[in-house]
């Protein structure tokens, strides 16, 4: 048995479809492959075969605390980020990995090798961009030391004196800047108006990459067609600008006497808040 379709398309007979009725047996869904990794977190508890946590499910914390300046006459963005992390899987881990998503405005990252000649929406050609990291230090209780670390894209590994113990702590502080360049992407970059600049912030501080169940450290390089996977935590940051600037930013102000609007009509306009 066999059905023939007739397709018309601008009032002329494009072609013809012919399909013959098959009897065979579609195949099962089942059994389904399980990928290996997902099968040794359901063997340790930590997920069950759907998918969802399981008894002894464990999530790592990051809390962030970010202080940074704008320099409008450079066009960059300077300061610090100091990350409180939580260890609460069950493994000891003698080194971290942070991502560095602002590497991918730079001409030498794997965003920019991969973005079209004609440009593209997360592309950034022809800028010299990235993080410039002047220091990273990080502390086991009191204890506080100047880390080596190692830059590969948009990622970095810190190696630690000792393994952050499962239950254990440790802070980690990394001092940076970064030119903005004038269009990053579509959260990211400056906008020339007749009254100024205005400038679009995003990807601007080190985070800390996720370490879970399933893969261990999720170090995927960040090409900016992405989101973003993350642990749970708090942040909490402090903007510094010039006086004619307006900064707006998610979360709750901590300081409303702190700031007065400006007596003359700004100019820019910050936009400041965590990536994600």
């Amino acid at each position: 048995v066999a059905t023939s379709v007739q397709v018309r398309v601008g009032g002329l007979a494009a072609f013809a479809l012919t399909a013959a009725a098959a009897h065979a047996q579609r195949p099962l869904p089942y059994p389904v492959f399980t990928p290996p990794a997902v099968q040794r977190a359901v063997d340790a508890g930590t997920r069950t075969a759907d998918g969802r946590p399981g008894p002894r499910y464990w999530q790592n914390r990051a809390d962030y605390q970010i202080n940074v300046s704008l320099d409008d006459q450079q066009n960059s963005l300077a300061g610090e980020v100091t990350i409180t992390y939580k260890n609460n899987s069950p493994e000891s881990l003698p080194f971290l990995w942070l991502q560095l998503d602002q590497n991918a405005f730079s001409d030498s990252s794997r965003a920019a090798r991969t973005t079209p000649v004609t440009g593209g929406r997360f592309g950034n050609l022809g800028f010299s961009g990235g993080l410039n990291i002047s220091s990273v230090t990080t502390g086991l209780g009191k204890v506080r030391a100047t880390t080596p670390y190692e830059i590969t894209d948009t990622r970095m590994q810190v190696r630690l004196s000792e393994p952050v113990k499962p239950g254990g702590e440790v802070k980690i502080n990394v001092a940076y800047s970064f030119k903005i360049p004038e269009y990053g992407s579509d959260r990211m970059g400056q906008l020339t108006r007749r009254d100024g600049i205005i400038y679009e912030i995003a990807q601007w501080y080190p985070r800390m990459c996720v370490y879970d169940d399933v893969e261990g450290w999720n170090v995927l390089p960040y090409l900016g067609a992405g989101e973003f996977y993350l642990d749970y935590g708090d942040y909490e940051y402090s903007v510094t600008v010039p006086w004619n600037h307006i900064v707006a930013g998610s979360g709750e102000l901590l300081n409303p006497n702190g700031w007065r609007r400006p007596a003359k009509a700004t100019r820019r306009l910050l936009f400041a808040g965590k990536t994600r």
